[in-house]
């Protein structure tokens, strides 16, 4: 197996870390396997100054391409980033209170905030549909209003683009017709695709036409169309995301750490139906060095002998080189960053 092929793996993976400091076994991951991006979680910030210091040094790690930087940053209860980071509602009180363009304002200014500490992905915004509030997703959602949710997120997504971060609509095909939590389980759906296709599919194709440069699948089974969950099912993706919506962009899988997958699957399995299916990246927020390292080597120890996986390789890799050109690493002054979110705009912003 040559560095080369496991280099080529690496790139499609968004892995964790385990605390506020990278340590050196991960930077030792990021540069050895050529790691393909970095998610930050709550556990993973205290202070801004150690926030620009983690990403400084993985992007220095990362020689061949820049990382994606990635978080979770919806507002609500879904927040990573505390002060000084303006505080967010949830994003169904956002939705409620103010109009497209207030949120189109308001997204282009949390892409800076974020910017200004060397993250240039957000994983948001949630489109899937629920009328519930303390579910698995609650007010995460919008509600089930299914044009008031496509106005939304039009508005969120062109904020993010104008303010110069990528964003990823999440969680495809949506959650809202499901009560199970995929953190613990697998989600079970006896609806089908032509069913959602006039519901809660049609906002991710609103999203697409925003300008979202990324799409997350879910970890939900629909029984009806197929044995596996819909992150790892080439229906989902090929048929739905790449043929019918003619997205060219990225298509990224939820955790596939979370019980949903790991309760199933071996994570080198999942890894392998999932850049089957489609995917371009695969979230692994596992911050176990030595088991990611075995993933990616054993991924790509199967890709060496199986040309269709080599294709599907080479088509996500252009995909994931595209919007990598875009991407700008540079040194960020966590100075500088405290200076902007200390007196951010969003505040006044929020508040009108």
């Amino acid at each position: 197996m040559s560095n080369e092929t496991i280099n080529n793996i690496g790139q499609h993976f968004i892995v964790g870390m385990n605390g506020q400091t990278p340590e050196k076994e991960l930077l030792d991951l990021i540069r050895n396997y050529n790691i393909g991006g970095v998610l930050f979680l709550g556990k993973n910030y205290s202070s801004v100054d150690e926030l620009a210091d983690a990403v400084n040094m993985m992007q220095a790690s990362s020689i061949k391409a820049p990382l994606l930087t990635t978080v979770d940053h919806e507002g609500g209860r879904v927040q990573r980033f505390k002060e000084p980071f303006t505080k967010l509602p949830s994003f169904r009180e956002m939705a409620k209170s103010k109009n497209p363009k207030q949120l189109f304002e308001i997204f282009s200014v949390v892409a800076q905030e974020l910017l200004s500490c060397g993250i240039n992905m957000n994983l948001a915004p949630v489109v899937d549909m629920t009328e519930e509030k303390d579910g698995v997703i609650g007010d995460r959602s919008i509600g089930t209003d299914m044009h008031k949710v496509e106005e939304v997120v039009s508005a969120t997504i062109r904020g993010f683009v104008k303010g110069g971060i990528l964003c990823c609509a999440k969680h495809f095909p949506g959650h809202g017709c499901v009560t199970q939590d995929s953190h613990l389980e697998l989600p079970i759906s006896d609806k089908t695709i032509a069913e959602m296709m006039e519901y809660e599919i049609s906002p991710f194709r609103k999203a697409t036409k925003a300008g979202v440069q990324a799409i997350m699948t879910a970890h939900i089974l629909f029984s009806k169309e197929d044995n596996l969950p819909s992150s790892l099912s080439p229906k989902f993706i090929e048929d739905i995301i790449r043929k019918a919506f003619r997205f060219t962009k990225l298509v990224i899988t939820d955790d596939i750490s979370m019980g949903a997958i790991i309760k199933h699957y071996e994570p080198k399995e999942a890894a392998k139906l999932a850049l089957y299916a489609g995917n371009d990246m695969i979230i692994y927020s596992s911050s176990d060095t030595a088991l990611l390292a075995t993933t990616i080597e054993n991924v790509a120890k199967e890709a060496e002998n199986d040309s269709a996986l080599q294709e599907k390789i080479r088509l996500s890799q252009e995909r994931i080189k595209n919007i990598k050109a875009n991407i700008k690493r540079q040194n960020i002054s966590s100075t500088s960053a405290t200076e902007f979110l200390s007196s951010s705009p969003l505040r006044s912003i929020l508040q009108c």
